[in-house]
């Protein structure tokens, strides 16, 4: 696709990333390496996807094990992961021992045509300018929707971004708003809280962007960076502005996020007036870049 000439990651086989296979029973019968560290995905034998996010408090062969609709054992997914093309070393964990061991993402592409209207996308020269098409969604849609306070821009920016992805590389994306908030609703509300104080805040973007990447079929999704930084990324990135005070300080409470994209730069709030992070006076930006789970194994 596309991001192959933005992003250059090598691969790390010292890495758990982990797609795993089940049978019509619901035997898992194969796992494999497919670039990601922080999501377990899981599909059956009709294609269907399900997205888990990793516990890290938990070994890797309990938690596959888990996902399992049998009794079968940890010493059993043992077995399954070394006859997979994987191997286990005490230093680094379990790793593809050869190229048999490695999963590359993007395979699981359903028929667009049927299930999603035309784009077209036209690309400059340089491959760096791509025309923006008209499906936007905003966080008051979501807060509606799903009946949360003015807190969604984060959960509409991670879901732009990742649909604008794939529709860049794969043709695949929400036909409008209304399947975008669907998706939310039956696959992604886990990535987020609900409920309560915190209501709207996203507790894993990679894995929002993943279970969103689910609903509409795909196993190729971003991975956002863990931390944010002071520097402007180029390509897919996460933006947070901070308000400032009156003497140049964050106020941790005043935050907005908005994202950036190959399709363009994307800003979910709709109907606020005082727009205080399109000053730079006010406000400081902080950054969290994104890469797409199929660069990270070449």
């Amino acid at each position: 696709g596309i991001f192959g000439r933005y992003v250059n990651i090598a691969y790390d086989s010292s890495a758990d990333y982990w797609r795993i296979i089940a049978d019509e029973t619901g035997n898992i019968v194969e796992v494999k390496d497919d670039g990601d560290d922080s999501i377990l995905t899981l599909v059956d034998e009709e294609g269907n996807i399900k997205s888990v996010t990793m516990n890290d408090n938990t070994s890797l062969t309990g938690q596959i094990a888990r996902l399992s609709q049998t009794n079968q054992t940890k010493s059993d997914i043992n077995g399954i992961m070394v006859d997979s093309g994987l191997d286990f070393d005490k230093n680094k964990g379990w790793y593809a021992k050869t190229a048999d061991g490695q999963y590359k993402v993007g395979q699981n592409v359903p028929d667009f045509q049927e299930m999603y209207r035309k784009v077209e996308v036209s690309l400059s020269e340089d491959a760096k300018s791509i025309t923006a098409r008209d499906i936007t969604v905003f966080q008051e849609e979501i807060e509606t929707a799903l009946g949360l306070p003015h807190t969604a821009c984060a959960i509409a920016s991670v879901i732009m971004a990742t649909d604008t992805f794939l529709l860049e590389n794969y043709g695949i994306g929400a036909r409008d708003s209304k399947q975008m908030i669907e998706i939310l609703k039956h696959y992604a509300t886990s990535a987020f809280v609900t409920t309560g104080d915190d209501a709207g805040f996203v507790k894993n973007l990679t894995a929002l962007s993943a279970f969103y990447a689910q609903g509409l079929g795909m196993d190729d999704y971003l991975i956002f960076d863990d931390t944010y930084t002071s520097d402007k990324p180029n390509g897919y990135y996460i933006k947070k502005a901070y308000k400032l005070d009156d003497l140049g300080k964050r106020i941790s409470s005043k935050t907005h996020f908005m994202t950036k994209t190959l399709f363009g730069y994307y800003d979910p709030d709709k109907g606020t007036n005082d727009r205080w992070w399109k000053t730079d006076t006010t406000s400081e930006s902080v950054y969290r870049f994104a890469t797409p789970k199929s660069s990270r194994i070449q």
